[in-house]
């Protein structure tokens, strides 16, 4: 969806984009792991390069509060509130993250 809003930006209303990069860089991950637990480094490697429900899953558990600002009134239920498709996810995961880099596009 990312690529067809930048393609074509006249034709998407409403589109709200959440966590978002230009491009996933592993690089950029491996450097946040060096600063992290063993567990959350085994799962976040194992979401992004390895994408399956059961690493999702995993992933979720240890890795996603961290999204949030823990001091913040009601940052632990921000997964409540939100429509969650893993399928879509995992979709984005295996596939589509690994080729997105629309830098170039941001940078014009």
């Amino acid at each position: 969806m990312l690529h067809y809003a930048a393609r074509y930006p006249s034709e998407v209303s409403k589109l709200i984009l959440s966590s978002t990069l230009s491009q996933f860089r592993l690089d950029d991950t491996v450097k946040m792991m060096r600063s992290s637990v063993e567990t959350m480094q085994q799962r976040l490697l194992t979401n992004f390069s390895n994408p399956s429900q059961e690493a999702y899953d995993a992933y979720g558990e240890i890795c996603l509060p961290l999204y949030s600002n823990p001091n913040a009134s009601g940052a632990g239920n921000f997964r409540n509130r939100a429509i969650e498709r893993p399928e879509v996810a995992l979709h984005f995961f295996s596939d589509e993250m690994a080729r997105m880099d629309m830098r170039a596009r941001f940078l014009t």
